[in-house]
Order: C-alpha cells, then structure tokens, then sequence
C-alpha cells in the first residue's frame, strides 16, 4: 500500500493538492471525519481528518510520544488505511519531525507546497482574526517560523515530489500529471474531474494574477 503525505505552512494551497488526490481516489479523509469547508477561506474543502488535526496539535507541543499516544496514532493510520492508497494532509506535521511517519508501515511519499511567501502573508493577513486581518508584521513573523519549520522537514523525508501552488493554478493538467508520474499511480477516476476542480478561488489571497 501507498501513503500519500501532503507537506506545506498554514495557506500554502495545501488543500488544493490534497482535494485534486481525493478526487482521484486517494482518500484524505472519511466523510465522517473530515474538517467542512469555510464558505470564505476554504469554500470547496480542506480535504483535512480532524482527528489527525486534533492528534497533531496536541502532540505538537511536545518533545516525544507517550504510549497511549503511540497507540492512539495505530489506530487511526489502521483506520484510515482504507484503499491500496490512501493520504493524509495537516500543517501540524511541520511541527512533528519524525515522530509520526515511521510509525506509518505502508510506502511512503511525501509532496512538498510550496507557495511565494507574499501570497501566503497576505493570506494569513486575511484568515487570522476571523477574517478582519491581522497586522502584516505579525503574518511575516508567522509566515517566517512556519517556513523555517518546513524547510528543516524537508531534508529527512523521502521521496519527495516539489509542487508550486502557483503552476499548479496555471498549468494544472502538467502539474497533477507530474504528481501521477511521482506517485506510479494510474488512478480509475476521471482525470478531468481534478483538473476541472483546480481554479483561481483556490488560490486564496491576494487573487491570482
């Protein structure tokens, strides 16, 4: 089997790569489980297990796994681990190191974001504070330590396919071959239906020029 693991910073367009491999039959979440979409922030998904997220979040604060937290990460890869493949998609990953991924026994591929950091300031401008915007020297000053955190994740994982968001939004057929091509996937889904769903909105803040 073939874990798919979606890497990127908070509004890197991650959920736009993660929603283009659920469409094409590598499931990121159950129905049950996965994180709705924000009518104004994410309208057509984040493609995002909560249950991941929540997991993540709480272990992010640590140094190390605890037993039951070791089990409890088990039995939620044992959940998940519904087709030949299957994915998984969380910011807080950037904050894990290793802890999780050797815990995961299937293959493992690992697809890097990466987004112009303007863009992605400028988002988080927009999607902290409800939306109102937060000041711009705080959304470096995040947008900055959520970078350095995935850069130094980068190193270790392998094998790594490299995905710009923006020729993502222009060249999306290209693009999503090049990650069916990295994969060695020959998904069954219509191919069009995932590049029909890549556009503009995706994109976020500021719009795409």
């Amino acid at each position: 089997m073939k874990c798919v693991v979606v890497l990127g910073t908070e509004r890197s367009c991650t959920s736009a790569v993660a929603g283009v491999l659920h469409l094409l039959g590598c499931p990121m979440a159950s129905e049950e489980f996965i994180i709705k979409a924000h009518p104004e922030f994410n309208a057509k998904g984040h493609f995002e297990d909560r249950r991941w997220h929540e997991l993540n979040r709480r272990v992010s604060r640590q140094l190390g796994l605890h037993k039951e937290q070791e089990a409890e990460y088990k039995a939620l890869i044992a959940a998940c681990r519904r087709e030949p493949i299957w994915g998984v998609k969380d910011p807080y990953f950037v904050n894990m190191g290793g802890l999780v991924f050797s815990l995961i026994e299937d293959d493992l591929y690992f697809i890097a974001v990466h987004r112009r950091f303007d863009a992605t300031v400028a988002s988080l401008q927009r999607h902290h504070d409800g939306g109102k915007g937060t000041h711009l020297v705080r959304a470096q000053s995040v947008g900055i330590e959520w970078k350095k955190r995935f850069f130094d994740m980068l190193h270790w994982v392998s094998p790594l396919y490299h995905l710009q968001a923006e020729r993502l939004m222009t060249d999306t057929e290209q693009e999503i071959q090049g990650i069916l091509n990295f994969l060695g996937w020959s998904p069954k889904e219509d191919l069009q239906k995932a590049i029909d769903f890549i556009d503009p909105t995706l994109y976020h803040f500021p719009r795409l020029k």
